[in-house]
């Protein structure tokens, strides 16, 4: 039964009560109905704090996953930087720095030599304002990874990821 309808029964059971119809028994049924009244409520009150609480959890993870988020992405260009820092001052080599920053770039190479020609990649350079004729002719997936050297040794990396992304945009470049 809901609340409504115990609500009712006590009422009527209460109302027979009082003028003597049912008797003792009458009154044991009320009591064990105002009992269940009383349960089902708690029942209820319980479940919703429970679906408050649920509901607080989820939006303090939400809000914490964001700021992780956030934090790795500031963390991400830092590095970038710090790299970029570290190969102007002839400290680490392109090599390294390759090496370094490798779980941000695997995924750029790989959509540079998958989805880009030479002839594209020439485009994707002018687009960012470098230029492949200045690196040695290798093949087109030498070129894209002199062509991402070069960027990230201009600081202009986070460009050509933008340019990838609007020349392709379905590229996946994780």
């Amino acid at each position: 039964m809901t609340t409504i309808q115990l609500d009712q029964v006590l009422l009527i059971l209460g109302v027979a009560l009082a003028a003597n119809t049912i008797g003792g028994v009458g009154a044991t049924v009320i009591a064990v109905l105002t009992q269940e009244n009383r349960h089902g409520r708690a029942i209820a009150q319980r479940q919703r704090e429970h679906q408050q609480e649920m509901a607080d959890a989820q939006r303090t993870y939400q809000r914490e996953k964001a700021a992780l988020t956030q934090e790795i992405a500031t963390l991400k260009g830092q590095m970038v930087i710090l790299v970029q820092l570290l190969q102007a001052r002839n400290v680490l080599t392109p090599g390294d720095a390759m090496q370094i920053t490798s779980n941000r770039t695997d995924g750029v190479y790989t959509a540079m030599v998958r989805l880009f020609n030479k002839e594209s990649l020439e485009i994707l350079a002018a687009d960012v304002g470098l230029s492949i004729e200045d690196i040695p002719d290798g093949g087109q997936p030498v070129v894209a990874l002199r062509l991402m050297q070069e960027a990230q040794r201009l600081g202009k990396y986070d460009e050509l990821v933008n340019a990838i992304q609007r020349a392709r945009p379905n590229a996946v470049l994780t």
